[in-house]
Formats: structure tokens, C-alpha cells, sequence
């Protein structure tokens, strides 16, 4: 019977994870909108398996700041508000920062700064299509970051960051990059900072890459605003639980 109970408890683990990750893209997308109710039996039966895996799917992606939960109505996608936006630019800002240091401060190998700088120009070659639902993009730009935050040898810096760009934060920060062009080699200048060993240089380039120059910054946000007002109108107007 112990044999059994494991058994079953290691697949509702399975599946638990795979209707997380199932969802955690479709909202990362923009397939599941900010507002549209996540209805467990619907999800289930999309999914083909059991509630229980959809119940503590939707509890972790709650507290990853994905999905909420609403008295009488249940599950939904997390709204979009600018003072969410702001709270993981500032963060983001902070954390990036610290990782642009570090890495300067640890004198990366030649090896380790031209396997970045590939990836950086392969990214900002991406971000040239200036394709605001490009999803390839979308993702090659969170994983570049998150790549330069395992590099400092601290977890903790990976794991926020990660919730930050797990969040509408990878969405949005593609969108603009389309709607308000960013020069051809944004990131190997980020890398090229790095590179310098100058830890001072490279936290400057690290808020620069994110929150750009003063005289940009209002525009950023003035476009950042106009993109969650979209997506919330989107949210408004939809009104399936979960698309097939």
C-alpha cells in the first residue's frame, strides 16, 4: 500500500509540473490573457488529467506571481498594473546591476566572455526583426539574463531574477524592445562592460541596459504603459477559461 501511495504521488508530482509549465507559457505568451478565469475541471479536461495536478499547478504559479486567486471566483491570470511593472524594473534594475559587478569584479575567462558575447550578438540579432510577438525572442532574451546571473555563482540572484522575467516582465521588456528600438549591439555592449573588469563601468551599463538613460527613460515607461493597457483591454474582452 506504501509502494502504491508513492507511486501516485510521484505521478501527480508529473503531471502537477507539466500542467505548470503548459500554463506558465501560455500566459508567458499572451495565449492567456491577464484577468481570464483558469477553470480547473476545464483545464483538467484540456490537459487530460485528474484536478489535483491543476490545483497545486495553479498554487505554485500564485506564488510566482502568474496567477490570483479572487473570493467567489477562483483562479484567474494576475491582472497587469504599471506599479507591477515599475516594482520588477526596479528590481530587476538592482539585481542586474549587482550581477554586472560581480562579473567584472570576477575577471571572467576569454572563453567564458566570447561564449556571452555570441550569445549576446545572436540575441541582438533577434531583436533587429523588431517582431513585438516574436516568442523565440521573448525567450532568448530572459535566458541570455538569467545566463549572466548563474555566472556570479550566486542562486539567489538566479532565482529572483528568474520570477522577475517569469512574470510579464519578459513579455513586455520584447514588445517595447520592438515598438522602441534599442541600438544593433545592445547586448555586447553589456558584455563588452563586463569584459572591462571595470566594476564601476559595468554597473553603469547594467542600469543602462534596463532602465536606459534618463532622457529615454519617460519614453520607456510612456511605452510600457500603452502595451499594459492593450494587454488589459485584451483581458476585458476575453472571455474563455482556458483556450484549447
Amino acid at each position: 500500500m506504501t509502494n502504491s501511495f508513492l507511486d501516485n504521488h510521484e505521478v501527480v508530482e508529473m503531471s502537477s509540473a507539466k500542467v505548470c509549465r503548459i500554463l506558465k507559457q501560455r500566459i508567458q505568451s499572451g495565449q492567456l490573457k491577464p484577468g481570464v478565469r483558469l477553470v480547473r475541471r476545464t483545464i483538467a479536461n484540456d490537459l487530460d488529467v485528474s484536478p489535483i495536478p491543476v490545483i497545486e499547478a495553479l498554487y505554485k504559479l500564485e506564488k510566482e506571481g502568474l496567477v490570483e486567486h479572487v473570493p467567489m471566483q477562483g483562479a484567474r491570470v494576475k491582472r497587469l498594473t504599471m506599479e507591477q511593472v515599475r516594482n520588477d524594473l526596479v528590481l530587476r534594475e538592482a539585481i542586474e546591476s549587482q550581477c554586472a559587478r560581480l562579473l567584472a569584479a570576477a575577471r571572467l575567462s576569454s572563453s567564458q566572455i566570447n561564449q556571452l558575447s555570441a550569445r549576446a550578438d545572436e540575441l541582438d540579432k533577434m531583436m533587429s526583426r523588431h517582431e513585438p510577438n516574436f516568442q523565440p525572442g521573448m525567450k532568448a532574451h530572459a535566458e541570455f539574463h538569467l545566463a549572466l546571473a548563474q555566472q556570479t555563482g550566486f542562486p539567489i540572484l538566479v532565482e529572483e531574477l528568474r520570477k522577475i522575467w517569469s512574470r510579464r516582465f519578459m513579455q513586455l521588456a520584447w514588445i517595447h524592445s520592438a515598438l522602441v528600438p534599442v541600438p544593433r549591439d545592445w547586448h555586447r555592449r553589456l558584455i563588452k562592460a563586463i569584459a572591462s573588469h571595470d566594476i564601476q563601468k559595468a554597473d553603469v551599463a547594467a542600469r543602462l541596459h534596463v532602465c536606459r538613460n534618463p532622457a529615454e527613460q519617460e519614453t520607456v515607461m510612456r511605452g510600457l504603459e500603452k502595451i499594459v493597457a492593450k494587454l488589459q483591454a485584451d483581458a476585458r474582452e476575453t472571455r474563455l477559461p482556458c483556450p484549447n
